[in-house]
């Protein structure tokens, strides 16, 4: 009896495994598919619908919330839910600026094959009034049409695989708040590189378009104490703060709504938001920026639950002979990550969270030691917007967060052929 249970349970885990694997290539086929269709940005954005009762069913609200599937861009809402659209940026072909390193990352990453990508415009408007979902972002007109951007459109669907049909629901039961208000949070807002490089550059859009009006930024209460503390680094005096619980939905009267800076698992940001941030967060703390930064750091995932390297042992006694110290994030609270970025010379770490506090370093050199085999491209076109040298390795995983080892042959061969190691 106890072997059919372990056999019954075994194939129940794979059935798990294989369910999570396929739940993965159709969000990287779909992030493919964005990418593509960037070169037109309101490409898609209607999902017309063939079928007639598909069609009778997104006509009346309520079906239309419970499937939650017709978006719709804020262009197409003018003068009707949607006022003061403003656009800061006009689309533009963004150059990465690579080398022969570049064009080898360039040849397995997802998503980014090409040495430029097609930035849509950046752009804030009103939404009159708005329903917010509090942790996955999801902005729903009155009439429940989610309302998206052309640069994140795939995140609704995220949120439609989140989201239950008495989730959505319970929209009908928000919380009424008579206010202007700001919301920035994307469903992956828990993570620092999303709330980093996602939300926090959708403030300063706000701060362009809207410098002397008085508005209040919904912040979901399950946010970290150290995204806490650079949300007050950078928010300017006329933005006050309001905290609501996490996973609910929230009716505001008026939603001034930034769009996306970022793109699709792409840092790239207009140089102004990466100084913007810089300079509140160098004010905040009282820091300076060293002239000759001599750190050299290994940044430790030993104390994650995921994507831990599984001879780390080995690459730190490795490191420890060229002045490398390790370091575990963790353990540091923000400031002191930034004091200390701001003193690196040479950075080596595993895929991870961590590295988007290379922001408020200089033109340094980053080893970027990844488990899967087709890496994401969140640090490659992070480390290009800032001007830093991204290196990798790569290893035989289909799953990014999966733990791993190391080539040390390869390891050595990266730190002392490109990266001139001494």
């Amino acid at each position: 009896m106890k072997t059919q249970t372990k056999v019954k349970k075994h194939k129940f885990q794979r059935h798990l495994t294989l369910l999570t694997e396929e739940r993965q290539r159709q969000l990287k086929a779909l992030k493919t598919q964005l990418i593509e269709e960037q070169a037109d940005p309101l490409s898609g954005m209607g999902n017309s619908q063939n079928n007639f009762i598909t069609k009778l069913l997104d006509s009346i609200p309520i079906f239309r919330l419970l499937r939650l599937r017709q978006t719709v861009h804020p262009k197409e809402m003018l003068g009707d839910n949607v006022e003061n659209y403003e656009v800061l940026f006009s689309p533009e072909r963004v150059e990465f600026g690579v080398n022969e390193i570049d064009r080898e990352f360039l040849k397995v990453c997802l998503y980014y094959k090409a040495e430029y990508f097609a930035r849509s415009e950046i752009f804030v408007c009103d939404v009159v009034p708005a329903y917010i979902h509090i942790g996955l972002g999801t902005i729903c007109s009155q009439d429940f049409r989610p309302i998206v951007d052309s640069g994140m459109q795939y995140r609704v669907k995220i949120a439609r695989w989140r989201l239950g049909y008495f989730d959505r629901l319970k929209l009908l039961w928000a919380e009424h708040l008579p206010v202007t208000a700001v919301y920035i949070f994307s469903l992956s807002a828990e993570n620092f590189w999303h709330f980093l490089y996602d939300c926090v550059p959708r403030i300063y859009s706000a701060i362009l378009a809207r410098s002397d009006q008085k508005l209040t930024v919904i912040v979901p209460d399950s946010l970290p104490d150290s995204f806490r503390e650079l949300l007050d680094c950078v928010l300017p005096d006329n933005f006050q703060t309001i905290y609501v619980p996490q996973g609910s939905w929230v009716k505001v009267d008026r939603l001034v709504m930034p769009s996306y800076v970022s793109r699709c698992e792409n840092g790239f940001l207009p140089s102004q938001y990466y100084e913007y941030i810089r300079n509140c967060v160098f004010k905040k703390y009282d820091l300076t920026p060293a002239k000759n930064p001599t750190e050299r750091i290994y940044i430790s995932r030993n104390h994650a639950k995921h994507r831990r390297i599984l001879n780390e042992d080995r690459i730190i006694e490795y490191l420890t002979n060229y002045g490398f110290k390790p370091v575990v994030l963790e353990k540091m609270s923000f400031r002191q990550q930034v004091e200390l970025f701001t003193k690196a010379e040479i950075i080596v770490a595993p895929h991870g969270a961590g590295l988007a506090t290379t922001l408020f370093s200089g033109k340094i050199k980053i080893l970027v030691l990844y488990p899967e085999t087709f890496p994401t491209p969140f640090f490659f076109t992070q480390f290009k917007g800032l001007g830093q040298e991204h290196y990798f390795i790569v290893h035989d995983q289909f799953d990014e967060n999966a733990d791993f080892e190391v080539d040390m042959s390869e390891f050595k061969r990266v730190l002392h052929e490109q990266m001139k190691l001494k």
